[in-house]
């Protein structure tokens, strides 16, 4: 699946929340993380902005409130 897709997959509840993807959901699609704001960092964010790669070469970057095919 490509990294176009997946952004398409957020959404905001009736409630105004934003809701991301699990870890898990992108990796069962074949993604895995090739950059993290938290790495290297002293202080943890809960909702980092990551960059996620696929088996077709897209990439895809998921921060608090957006998701971005790059």
């Amino acid at each position: 699946m490509s990294a176009a897709k997946i952004a398409h997959a957020y959404a905001y509840d009736e409630d105004g929340r934003y809701y991301r993807p699990r870890d898990a959901v992108l990796e069962g699609m074949g993604g895995r993380i090739v950059a993290s704001s938290n790495d290297g960092e002293r202080d943890v964010s809960f909702s980092p902005t990551d960059t996620w790669e696929f088996p077709d070469g897209s990439r895809l970057e998921v921060a608090y409130s957006d998701a971005t095919v790059l």
